[in-house]
């Protein structure tokens, strides 16, 4: 994983599309394959993009889930950047005003955008 790349995103992308959805997926259930992803993110200091596409497809979670992004806090996990799949005009920022409040929930207290592959932090307005 090392090389040209800020940010790993849709790490759990696979639920929008495993038929029967989140009802099937647990985050415990793959932490031993998980956990060292982010751990490596961590260690490399690369962001974990959160996405908002979760809501807009029926899945009531950002991609990752809740439970992910709450063990990549645990684990020192600071640098989330924050997308919304905005394929078109409605879908750019999706409900950006949801994930703000989860995201503080969680811990969060920044966000990253990226000039010229640097990362800068935004805080995230209560």
């Amino acid at each position: 994983m090392q090389g040209e790349y800020d940010t790993l995103a849709h790490l759990d992308y696979i639920v929008r599309y495993a038929g029967s959805g989140f009802t099937s997926y647990h985050y415990d259930e793959y932490a031993d394959v998980i956990d060292p992803i982010l751990r490596y993110l961590i260690e490399q200091d690369k962001c974990l993009e959160v996405n908002t596409a979760g809501f807009k497809y029926g899945l009531g979670h950002p991609n990752p889930c809740e439970e992910v992004l709450k063990r990549y806090r645990q684990l020192g996990g600071e640098k989330i950047t924050i997308g919304s799949d905005g394929h078109r005009p409605e879908h750019i920022a999706y409900n950006f005003d949801h994930l703000q409040d989860l995201l503080n929930h969680i811990g969060f207290q920044y966000y990253c955008i990226f000039q010229k592959r640097k990362s800068e932090f935004r805080r995230l307005d209560r």
